[in-house]
């Protein structure tokens, strides 16, 4: 009957290793999703450059690059799932109802720093890369508009000018 709650206590010391372990794998994963945004944030900067300066091959190049760096983020994002799976039986809750705040809740006073440390950076170059992405899409958005706007005045001065002579005195009317 005395052994009962000793092993209740060792019980629960294990689990607690055990969450400490999960969170610090956890705080690990989240620092390398970091590192890949910001490599993604300056790919994606000179992206939105080489789109202002129309260099088709480097443009061709950093969406390479972008790829890649978007495949090193499919294995951590699914370590990251894997690691609240198993951390939400011991936040009480379901696996989609896991948060950093839930997380940090349970954890020591220097765990809990370094996870909100880690959301908030994650937060923080998410934002930044998502306002860089906008920027982009806007730029090309606005180049398309232009070559549409050209096109429209070629194929006003193309019905005005008539016929157009080609090789060997044929006329042909010119379609745009």
């Amino acid at each position: 009957h005395t052994d009962r709650p000793i092993f209740n206590i060792q019980r629960h010391r294990m689990q607690v290793v055990e969450m400490t372990k999960r969170v610090r794998e956890l705080v690990a994963v989240l620092r390398e999703q970091t590192g890949v945004y910001r490599e993604l944030l300056t790919v994606a900067v000179r992206e939105r450059d080489a789109v202002r300066r129309g260099g088709e091959e480097s443009i061709r190049g950093l969406s390479t690059e972008r790829e890649r760096l978007q495949r090193r983020l499919q294995p951590l994002e699914e370590r990251r799932l894997r690691i609240v799976q198993a951390l939400a039986p011991e936040c009480a809750c379901r696996p989609e109802e896991v948060t950093v705040s839930r997380i940090a809740a349970g954890t020591s006073a220097e765990l809990r720093a370094q996870l909100l440390s880690c959301r908030d950076e994650l937060v923080e170059i998410t934002e930044r890369l998502r306002v860089e992405n906008r920027r982009t899409a806007l730029l090309l958005e606005h180049a398309g508009e232009l070559l549409q706007a050209s096109y429209r005045v070629l194929r006003g001065m193309a019905a005005r000018c008539g016929p157009v002579y080609r090789r060997g005195g044929q006329v042909q009317g010119v379609r745009l």
